[in-house]
């Protein structure tokens, strides 16, 4: 018997996240962020980028329209920032953006954590 397919929304994206956790918010206008902030090691570092990489790769093969600044017609955007803190830690903030469609299929791929 061979194994069911995972929903279109699904697959693609990573089994587990790891280190990335999102939370939702809207601008009142239509339009839906997620945002996720993870602080590390230098040595776990590569990992977080790796797992921002995949989620990253799961919107571009998965989501309809052209990924851009949404003000300029893309369907939906994302932002990666990695900073290197004084105290020896790197934070890596990533936050994906598009319309109610988008947040469907995100939620779908990514379920709420905790």
């Amino acid at each position: 018997m061979k194994p069911a397919e995972p929903p279109a929304s699904t697959a693609g994206a990573p089994r587990s996240l790891r280190y990335l956790f999102f939370e939702r918010s809207e601008d009142g206008l239509g339009m839906v962020s997620f945002d996720a902030v993870a602080s590390v090691r230098p040595q776990r570092l590569a990992e977080v980028q790796a797992e921002a990489d995949a989620v990253i790769l799961w919107a571009r093969t998965t989501l309809l329209g052209p990924e851009g600044p949404l003000d300029e017609g893309g369907a939906w955007d994302h932002e990666r920032i990695v900073t290197e803190e004084g105290d020896g830690w790197h934070s890596l903030a990533l936050t994906l953006t598009g319309d109610a469609a988008f947040a469907r299929l995100f939620e779908q791929a990514f379920p709420a954590q905790g």
